[in-house]
């Protein structure tokens, strides 16, 4: 003779049961800041640098950095071609080059 199994009790979900409403959890927020991307600039004569300047200004705020340390190495990220040439020669005569020195160059 075999013995039946016991019944089983369908398991209670957490967020299902009454006594305890559990929302289900919320998609992530989306973050613009974190998305946004710095244009590149190469320095070439059809750029212009006051609207990369412009952007790039906009995309600090966004993200909200304030630290220039943090704010150069991004902006340096964004440079090249000549852009990046002169920052590099400019960087080795002179390492404390700050963003007002990178921003007098693009104005140039």
């Amino acid at each position: 003779m075999k013995i039946p199994p016991p019944p089983t009790l369908p398991l209670a979900s957490p967020l299902s049961t009454p006594s305890s409403p559990i929302p289900p959890p919320s998609p992530p927020r989306f973050n613009m800041a974190s998305t946004m991307k710095f244009p590149m600039f190469k320095g070439l004569r059809n750029e212009d640098p006051d609207q990369f300047w412009f952007v790039v200004r906009v995309v600090w705020e966004a993200q909200g950095v304030t630290d220039d340390n943090i704010n150069k190495v991004t902006l340096v990220s964004a440079l090249q071609d000549h852009a990046l040439t002169w920052y590099i020669k400019h960087s080795n005569d002179n390492p404390n080059v700050g963003i007002m020195d990178i921003q007098a160059f693009l104005n140039r």
